[in-house]
């Protein structure tokens, strides 16, 4: 993997967020393509922000996929609030914990 960029890059949630930038664009299709393809993803500490279009529309695949049970999906967050937003927006057939990351 090539590197695209020489100093740190944080992409924050919002409807504002381009992708049009080749190198956030280009790890962008990876994630895409690592979601099409992954049997299990588990997510910890994101809380799936509603003004968050672009990461919203980027794990879209994941409620198809669920349906399809052609992956599993495990959200970990100690908020209720915020599995239940997960669990609205990926369908029963996911699962939230309120496990937290280490």
């Amino acid at each position: 993997m090539s590197i695209y960029w020489s100093r740190p890059l944080i992409v924050y949630p919002t409807f504002l967020k381009s992708i049009s930038f080749r190198p956030l664009a280009a790890l962008w299709q990876q994630a895409a393509s690592a979601l099409a393809r992954a049997d299990l993803v588990d997510i910890y500490g994101y809380s799936l922000p509603e003004s968050d279009g672009a990461v919203r529309a980027l794990l879209n695949i994941l409620p198809v996929r669920l349906a399809r049970q052609a992956v599993r999906v495990r959200v970990h967050d100690p908020n209720a609030f915020v599995r239940k937003r997960w669990m609205y927006f990926l369908g029963k057939r996911a699962r939230a914990t309120g496990d937290r990351l280490g």
